[in-house]
């Protein structure tokens, strides 16, 4: 089989989602449905398999055959991680938009046009995330999030509410609004070409991942970029999937990548 695996049909596309993908199959083909359900503008999709030994690339492909999308399949002969993986993909994306999802991630009716929609209304915004599902772990979840800051106060509970049924929620009571933060997380995001063209690629000093998107989002406020954390639209990610799957400590690796950023930057990491 071929290193690189395409289809491209479309001359214009204007978002390109990057997602890495170790094994995981069912929460792949989860990510792949609902972006083919509930997105709504000309894209591609930019899948880097990191030697997956389920049938990941067979599968993804039936299935993006199946719904006429555009994809470019990458198949890496080790597990690169999410870093160098996500480079790989920004390196070959076509549209004016670089979008970050996780294959752990379903996202709901929108969701992209809306994040993009920030970025066309505001030039100085070029870093888009959004909120997520209940979890511990990270400052996006909703459960977080309600408890810290006045500016969701507005926001209901999660509980006993289907995905669905809570992203119509979150978008009609917070509609176009948006919060302009110090970071976001790169579960879901959407990152304008023109940063990637003004401050380059991930730092891939920092492994195989973890504490990158924080560095990315300071390399970018520091050539005076905004970045935005869109409050109208609601993902459900399951969080840590790979990381799990590899029985990895994540926390260790947490703590190694802020003595670099620290190194890096000269300050603290923070949320």
């Amino acid at each position: 089989m071929k290193d690189v695996l395409n289809k491209k049909e479309k001359s214009e596309i204007e978002a390109s989602i990057i997602i890495c993908v170790w094994n995981n199959l069912t929460h792949t083909m989860n990510c792949l449905e609902s972006i083919v359900k509930y997105t709504h503008l000309s894209y591609e999709i930019i899948l880097i398999d990191n030697h997956s030994e389920e049938p990941v690339i067979q599968t993804t492909m039936d299935f993006l055959n199946k719904n006429n999308i555009d994809y470019t399949i990458v198949l890496n002969k080790e597990n690169k991680g999410f870093i160098k993986a996500t480079n790989q993909g920004i390196k070959l994306a076509r549209g004016q938009f670089i979008v970050l999802l996780n294959n752990d991630v379903k996202v709901t009716n929108n969701w992209l046009t809306k994040m993009i929609d920030i970025i066309n209304n505001n030039k100085r915004i070029g870093i888009v995330s959004c909120l997520a599902s209940p979890s511990n772990i990270g400052w996006q979840p909703i459960n977080n999030l309600r408890g810290k800051v006045s500016w969701l106060k507005d926001l209901p509970t999660y509980e006993g509410k289907t995905v669905d049924e809570y992203a119509k929620i979150v978008e009609d009571t917070y509609r176009g609004k948006y919060k302009t933060v110090g970071m976001v997380a790169f579960f879901c995001t959407v990152i304008k070409k023109n940063v990637v063209n003004d401050i380059g690629l991930l730092d891939e000093d920092y492994g195989i991942g973890l504490i990158d998107d924080v560095d990315y989002c300071q390399r970018a406020s520091l050539k005076g970029y905004m970045i935005a954390l869109a409050l109208d639209t609601y993902v459900y990610h399951y969080h840590r999937a790979t990381f799990d799957r590899l029985n990895i400590d994540w926390r260790e690796i947490v703590k190694e990548n802020k003595k670099k950023f620290q190194k890096k930057f000269g300050k603290l990491y923070c949320w």
